[in-house]
């Protein structure tokens, strides 16, 4: 009797444990994902307005067709990229990746144009926002303005997650190291034939196979043919006339 209400008890406690346990596991799970995977912004609704970017002008300004022909300037709302940090030519190229010959969607808000005229807009194409993308990879920061922006929490969000990772603009040297990441990899796949040019390849350890020869000390291998020549005929003569 003993041993059945201990075992009775053991599975009491086990079947009262188990839920917890699930639940504590469901959770860790959803932090993890929560930490390696960047936020996604909700998708405009409605969209305003639809138009092909012909031109990218910098990090936050694009050029758009309109489909009755017109052009317009159009500013991304929410977003600036700084402006003489080495990470600004990779917001240009990824701008230009994202929506350059592509239809794009405009999200206007209040008010619709800025002091230059420039149309104000929350830019998508294929669904994506283009200042998440931006805000995502460390290469703009929110703007202060305007500070009651519909998206402004959101993108504080993207932000941070940024900084976190200390991607882009928020590295310890904004960019560069990346820049020399990519240098040396190129450097390897490339070998050290740009450094050496006239050099002939190394030779394997097991012998010359896989390779050119080495050069020989003379440019004029001809002359040294002769010479060789005209020296064995000369030892020839004397050794029949010793």
């Amino acid at each position: 009797m003993r041993t059945l209400r201990s075992l009775a008890l053991a599975l009491f406690l086990l079947l009262s444990f188990h839920p917890q346990v699930l639940a504590s596991e469901e959770d860790s799970q959803r932090d993890n994902a929560s930490a390696s995977e960047p936020p996604t912004q909700q998708l405009p609704s409605p969209t305003k307005l639809e138009a092909k970017a012909v031109r990218v002008i910098d990090g936050t300004t694009v050029e758009v067709s309109l489909s009755d022909g017109r052009r317009e300037t159009v500013r991304f709302l929410q977003v600036h990229v700084p402006t003489g940090r080495s990470c600004t030519p990779k917001a240009v190229d990824l701008v230009k990746r994202m929506v350059l010959g592509k239809t794009v969607q405009l999200e206007l808000d209040h008010p619709k144009r800025d002091g230059n005229g420039r149309l104000l807009a929350y830019v998508y194409v294929n669904g994506k926002s283009v200042q998440q993308a931006l805000l995502n990879e460390g290469l703009a920061k929110v703007a202060p303005r305007p500070a009651d922006g519909k998206y402004v929490d959101q993108y504080r969000v993207f932000e941070d997650h940024a900084k976190a990772l200390e991607k882009g603009i928020w590295a310890s040297s904004a960019c560069k190291n990346e820049d020399r990441a990519k240098g040396s990899a190129e450097g390897k796949e490339t070998g050290n034939n740009d450094h050496n040019p006239n050099n002939t390849l190394k030779q394997s350890k097991s012998g010359n196979s896989g390779g050119r020869l080495p050069k020989t000390g003379t440019q004029h291998p001809a002359h040294a043919l002769i010479g060789a020549g005209i020296l064995l005929i000369g030892l020839f003569i004397y050794r029949r006339t010793a």
